[in-house]
């Protein structure tokens, strides 16, 4: 069952924590999203980098249907792109978003476009519907240490 998001926020950290997807460790002063849900009975509180949500973001454009008991790190790593920028960006992600030299690498900003689809109604109306694709990214100035 896919846990039902209650609330979703960017707070900066105060003290260090633990990417619940990359496993790396948020930094003092680094952003990163808190996701409070429920799942099972349970509530609970998500906690991913900023890198790590930008990569979900894309794990969830492309794949929503195979994510229906939600993300964890097994599902990001057997995570296939199907294209070059989704690739670099797995591999950014596996080898957790810092540099050979440890620093952190920029964090990725996704790129959108929007698109309006035509739908018709059961009336038989034609009307549109406004969402958005994720073409790519960008790279943000890193963090300062």
């Amino acid at each position: 069952m896919s846990p039902v998001v209650l609330d979703t926020r960017m707070p900066v950290a105060r003290k260090a924590h633990v990417c619940d997807l990359c496993r790396r460790v948020i930094r003092t002063g680094e952003r990163y999203e808190a996701q409070s849900n429920v799942a099972d009975g349970s509530a609970y509180t998500w906690k991913s980098c900023a890198h790590c949500a930008v990569y979900s973001a894309v794990l969830w454009a492309d794949d929503r249907d195979y994510l229906d008991d939600g993300l964890d790190w097994t599902v990001a790593m057997d995570y296939e792109p199907g294209a070059l920028w989704k690739l670099r960006l797995k591999a950014q992600y596996m080898r957790q978003w810092t540099r050979k030299d440890g620093a952190l690498m920029p964090v990725p900003r996704l790129i959108r476009c929007r698109v309006f689809c035509p739908r018709t109604s059961w009336t038989g109306d034609v009307y549109t519907i406004q969402t958005s694709r994720i073409l790519g990214v960008t790279y943000a100035p890193a963090v300062p240490r």
